[in-house]
């Protein structure tokens, strides 16, 4: 593993920023699809983790967020919050 963060071309393959160059980091492949955590974004934005992967907002000032993730069962769940590190309260989510 290298400590040292790379840009690297990839020619016809698209754009790699990370640590390492043959990993997950963020990508932008020749679609100019963006993918965070994988390798091949398949949609404008990918977004991969192997075990929670989460999409967060927050709002500048007030501190409140909106979040969506994946829990283990494949549920898609959306959690909000007042302040950052506040209580998040599950506002929804659907079960496969």
């Amino acid at each position: 593993y290298s400590s040292v963060p790379t840009i690297m071309g990839q020619g016809a393959g698209g754009l790699h920023l990370g640590y390492q160059s043959n990993t997950t980091g963020i990508r932008i492949d020749t679609n100019n699809n963006l993918g965070i955590g994988t390798t091949s974004p398949n949609a404008l934005l990918s977004v991969s983790h192997a075990t929670a992967p989460t999409f967060r907002l927050s709002r500048t000032g007030t501190g409140q967020i909106w979040q969506q993730s994946i829990d283990s069962s494949g549920r898609l769940l959306i959690n909000e919050a007042a302040s950052e590190g506040g209580t998040q309260w599950q506002r929804w989510y659907r079960n496969n």
